[in-house]
């Protein structure tokens, strides 16, 4: 049986090389050191943060939540730390902009120069803008492509009736009128026109 790589340790090896313990302790805090835990190295991390100190992405090297952004414990709540960046280095975010945005679109990211704040707007802006918006036909119960939403919009301007494109396109009456209305895939236009 193969041990654990942990200098010293002679437990038997579970997981990328370590023994329960080891790769228990390194998946919480981010290293073997208990005593120098995520409290203490992510405080550390954030407080050694400095503007216009890089142009790169300074990613998080601990813990991350089940979105992908980085999180730190403060007094028992996990936190996401571009907001905690965000507020240290920017003030507090106000009410019109309540959202700590990255430019960069690295959620891992805690470069304060990569980090503002933004509106709900701004906000699905970016997710579109950095591609983390499933749409069209990525997603996957989607019936039309952009190619059959460009035909019907040409083919709504020729005079056809919805209710024959439904029936053509094998989708409901409100999914024609959608995207006759702009409701849905409203982008293709703009797109075909760049």
């Amino acid at each position: 049986m193969r041990g654990c790589n942990f200098s010293g340790c002679k437990q038997v090896h579970r997981a990328k090389g370590y023994c329960a313990t080891h790769y228990n302790m390194f998946a919480k805090y981010g290293n073997f050191d208990r005593a120098r835990g995520p409290l203490f190295a992510g405080h550390a991390f954030i407080e050694g943060l400095k503007l216009g100190s890089k142009d790169e992405c300074i990613e998080w090297p601990f813990g991350l939540n089940d979105g992908g952004y980085a999180q730190v414990l403060i007094e028992g709540r996990r936190c996401r730390v571009h907001i905690i960046v965000c507020k240290k280095f920017h003030g507090a975010p106000t009410r019109a902009q309540p959202f700590s945005l990255h430019k960069c679109g690295n959620r891992k990211c805690v470069n304060p120069e990569h980090l503002r704040w933004g509106s709900s707007k701004e906000n699905a802006q970016d997710t579109i803008l950095h591609g983390r918006t499933v749409r069209g036909p990525q997603q996957p119960h989607a019936k039309l492509t952009e190619n059959a939403v460009l035909k019907i919009k040409q083919s709504l301007r020729d005079g056809a009736r919805q209710v024959d494109l439904a029936m053509e396109y094998g989708v409901s009456l409100s999914a024609i009128h959608a995207v006759h209305k702009g409701r849905s895939w409203s982008w293709v236009l703009h797109e075909a026109r760049k």
